[in-house]
């Protein structure tokens, strides 16, 4: 090929064009991994919070004990120590509005063990209560188990797992019904979380007339782009809106009720030009709507819009928002708790930045609120400065509870995980 051939100049310029994607990736990384992150300062954004407001939850602090459920241990292995995996997170805590009863689903990590050299993690669902305003919690069982299971696109063995669910709670004429949304995808025997194919993710939903009821509730199973319809997906909500085209899996779900509508908010996975990995500055917080009467499978949804994203996460030195949770403040403002976040190809894994609380317009015309300046209005921040940035999880509040903000602390490595609820105190 000659050397100056136009296919000779394009292959040229693409060249270029690679290699200053790469510097520019190793710049980024680079700059988030220095110790000027939000990950060991609290990044409030524009609005400044009262020192009242903001919670470093670091080990041993009196500002921030450790959750404990009376009942509920941490996982074991089959030889009785202590597994690797395990501990408590994913808090999602609400308050029946007729009887006060406090209610706390989590996420538990444990390992399968079918043999020494045959051993895959799993992740459960567990529910406990409280009767005395947050101040001591009991275990009441398991909402749903991990189960031992096939992918059903190719047969291998494995794992369907539940992870992340929220609660909710809804009064009509001094009835309750319960909600709960959660996901659910298969995970492999061999290769672990990171083999988890993208097709088996789903979010399961449904309602009960109580939380324990909840386990056997006939559920909704709802898609995105990537998800294979062999996994019994009833609707793909991708498919309302050209917004969520890009979805290729939801993730960390939230409910919220009002005027008769059920509404979902959802953290839609957008992946790089190439899908090498998920893309957190295209991963929208995104909400939809519907009409909960009748059976769970029957529910038709609609598109509403979009909460945030990266623009409101760029405010908080993040580039993407998640791990949602919807809720009224004390004051009667509604209000959005969350973790801004990025993606890191280093690790293959989301930084979290803590928990942060800013208030929010209504589900029907969803957005994060602002001051006359243009500012967030932001209620509060809670952070783990004593942790590696990818030790806080999510976080969950109630205002009825004395625990305040509960905030997931992670000790996480390649080969481990220990989990735990910690208790801030902290009403926003």
């Amino acid at each position: 090929m000659q050397k100056n051939h136009p296919i000779t100049k394009v292959l040229a310029v693409i060249g270029i064009l690679f290699i200053f994607l790469v510097i520019l990736r190793v710049i980024r990384n680079n700059i988030n991994s220095s110790g000027e992150t939000p990950g060991t300062t609290i990044n409030t954004g524009t609005t400044s919070l009262q020192k009242e407001q903001i919670v470093d939850c670091v080990a041993g602090s009196s500002k921030c004990p450790e959750l404990t459920i009376s009942g509920d241990s941490l996982a074991k292995l089959p030889n009785g120590e202590l597994s690797y995996f395990k501990g408590f997170a994913d808090p999602s805590i609400r308050s029946d509005p007729v009887s006060r009863k406090l209610w706390l689903a989590y996420s538990w990590p444990n390992i399968h063990a079918k043999s020494k050299t045959e051993v895959v993690p799993g992740v459960d669902i567990h529910l406990a209560s409280s009767s005395d305003g947050g101040d001591t919690w009991t275990y009441e069982g398991a909402l749903w188990d991990s189960k031992e299971d096939n992918n059903v696109v190719n047969g291998e063995s494995g794992y369907t797992d539940n992870e992340v669910v929220n609660l909710l709670p809804v009064e009509d004429a001094g009835e309750v019904t319960w909600y709960a949304v959660r996901i659910q995808y298969f995970l492999p025997t061999d290769g672990g979380f990171k083999k988890r194919p993208v097709t088996s993710f789903r979010l399961k939903i449904g309602k009960a007339s109580s939380p324990l009821g909840l386990s056997s509730a006939e559920m909704q199973t709802l898609g995105a782009v990537k998800s294979d319809q062999r996994w019994g997906i009833d609707q793909n909500l991708s498919d309302l809106s050209s917004d969520a085209q890009k979805c290729q899996f939801w993730n960390e779900p939230s409910l919220y009720y009002e005027d008769g509508r059920l509404y979902l908010v959802v953290r839609c996975l957008a992946f790089t030009l190439f899908g090498l990995q998920p893309d957190a500055a295209k991963s929208d917080q995104m909400v939809f709507y519907t009409d909960p009467s009748g059976d769970a499978k029957n529910w038709k949804w609609t598109y509403v819009g979009i909460l945030a994203g990266n623009n409101e996460a760029k405010e908080f030195g993040a580039d993407g928002i998640t791990q949602v949770d919807i809720v009224k403040g004390e004051d009667g403002a509604l209000l959005a708790v969350f973790s801004p976040d990025r993606y890191d190809s280093s690790t293959k894994d989301f930084i979290h930045y803590g928990c942060r609380v800013v208030e929010i317009n209504p589900m029907s015309d969803p957005g994060f609120k602002r001051d006359s300046d243009g500012n967030l209005i932001i209620r509060a921040a809670v952070n783990t400065s004593d942790l590696s940035e990818i030790g806080p999880g999510a976080c969950s509040y109630d205002p009825e509870s004395s625990t305040g903000i509960i905030i997931t602390r992670r000790e996480k490595t390649s080969t481990s995980l220990t989990a735990g609820l910690y208790v801030t105190g902290l009403h926003p």
